[in-house]
């Protein structure tokens, strides 16, 4: 009996035709999946909109300083009647009110275990949290003094920082990313999610410091897009920031690494970005 020859590689890719009652329920599930992901988008909106507002009179209520120009003199900080580690515990409140509201809108619209409340793919999630905590502390290294924080304020701020993470996680690259995902696609999600985790530090975190939030945002999907669960995700975002106050503060004390620390960091990410999503572009590019 005769082989069938292999098609060749040049073979064009046939598109399927589906039969009228197949297409009919295909267009009803690309609705409800559309429809989901608005609502649910819109639910995680209004979510990370009431933590903003919130933080916003925190920040009004317990200030930890202010900057004023004085002419003739320059620019001097007065120091607040608060530290920034008491305001910073404070707000440890609403998020844990952030993060059960997240975790219910997550719940409600898909389940828990589809917005990533699983610890599937340890492996690359291990590697992946590394890497976060890897380019956070670039941030912090090399610089003028070090934080020199008592013991108590580093517990205090390492129980924040898993608090800051399983809301900031659950929150963007749970609820959100899964929004944006059903309604736009896993591309819109991947860069959407990403500004728009580094939009929601306004107030917390000084603009310069934007271009660095949204590359880690950015990795943070690709690998919940992967198939990583958010508990590595929270595990190595809590890390990070975590470890972030063993590093130092102020100006660097050398003035080519900040350049050279955000070059290494676009070229790792979007390298990985690329790397992750080959198969998504060949697999377009195939069907077209």
């Amino acid at each position: 009996m005769a082989t069938a020859r292999p098609m060749p590689r040049w073979a064009p890719v046939t598109r399927t035709i589906l039969p009228a009652h197949r297409w009919s329920d295909f267009m009803v599930a690309k609705v409800y999946h559309r429809t989901r992901g608005r609502a649910g988008l819109t639910a995680g909106m209004l979510v990370a909109v009431a933590y903003l507002a919130t933080r916003f009179f925190v920040y009004r209520m317990f200030p930890t300083g202010s900057v004023e120009t004085i002419p003739g003199v320059g620019v001097l900080y007065q120091p607040g009647p608060y530290e920034w580690w008491v305001r910073d515990t404070i707000m440890d409140v609403p998020r844990l009110l952030t993060f059960a509201l997240a975790l219910w809108t997550g719940r409600y619209f898909w389940g828990l275990e589809q917005i990533g409340w699983h610890a599937n793919r340890p492996v690359l999630g291990l590697i992946g949290g590394s890497v976060i905590v890897a380019f956070v502390l670039s941030d912090v290294a090399f610089r003028t003094r070090p934080f020199d924080l008592p013991l108590y304020q580093l517990l205090v701020l390492s129980a924040s920082s898993v608090i800051v993470a399983a809301c900031e996680e659950t929150l963007f690259r749970g609820v959100i990313f899964n929004g944006l995902n059903d309604w736009r696609g896993a591309t819109v999600a991947l860069w959407g999610s990403a500004a728009l985790f580094a939009i929601y530090h306004v107030q917390a975190q000084p603009l310069d410091a934007w271009p660095k939030i949204f590359l880690t945002g950015l990795f943070a999907a690709v690998l919940r897009w992967q198939g990583v669960g958010l508990a590595w995700l929270v595990g190595g975002h809590a890390a990070a920031d975590a470890l972030a106050y063993l590093g130092s503060e102020g100006p660097s004390r050398f003035v080519w690494w900040p350049t050279l620390a955000l070059a290494l960091q676009i070229a790792v990410i979007i390298g990985y970005y690329l790397w992750a999503t080959r198969a998504k572009r060949l697999a377009r590019s195939a069907s077209s």
